[in-house]
């Protein structure tokens, strides 16, 4: 299993917004894909602040760029983390590398 960590960190959020109650409106994600593989079944977890589960995870397609509002639910803010993570099966001597970067932006409101 390979994959990225994504999460908003203090600096995200200026001055008294830190401390504020904020609301996530969406998550914008790009995963990448492993070409070299025979199987690569990526999902995109949320984790809420300084959690070491997931509260949710879900299936996520290879290569795609989408949103998703299911985590809104959620908490938000500082400790926040969103991992893509990719179970990958190659062959013997499969040079399994990743098509490009992956990418998280979060959407919110306070």
């Amino acid at each position: 299993m390979v994959g990225e960590y994504f999460n908003p960190v203090g600096s995200d959020f200026p001055g008294t917004e830190l401390t504020a109650t904020k609301k996530l409106t969406s998550v914008v994600y790009h995963v990448a894909s492993y070409p070299g593989a025979i199987i690569d079944n990526p999902q995109l977890c949320y984790y809420t602040p300084y959690a070491s589960t997931p509260s949710l995870c879900l299936n996520v397609t290879a290569g795609a760029t989408a949103t998703t509002v299911n985590f809104n639910p959620f908490t938000f803010g500082n400790g926040v983390q969103v991992r893509i993570m990719h179970n990958i099966t190659g062959t013997p001597n499969a040079d399994l590398k990743p098509s490009g970067a992956e990418s998280v932006i979060f959407n919110f409101s306070y």
